[in-house]
């Protein structure tokens, strides 16, 4: 996940629950730049919402070191 909850460069830390929540905005997908800027949400208990320029999604999630997994459609 590339990104952060300033304009600031956030360091890369290891991916946990308690540092996940809260909101962040995608800018990159690995060396990749995103076209349009998604803003999300994650909340303790596995809950997400998020945006794209006009349009909101929410779902669910789940921290497996490394990764984010989205265990319900968004």
């Amino acid at each position: 996940l590339g990104g952060c909850a300033t304009t600031s460069t956030v360091s890369p830390k290891p991916i946990d629950a308690e540092v996940l929540i809260g909101s962040w905005t995608l800018t990159n997908v690995g060396s990749d730049r995103v076209t349009r800027a998604i803003n999300l949400r994650f909340a303790r208990g596995g809950g997400l919402r998020g945006e794209i320029r006009c349009n909101g999604f929410s779902g669910r999630y789940r921290v497996s070191p490394p990764n984010i997994i989205f265990v319900e459609p968004i």
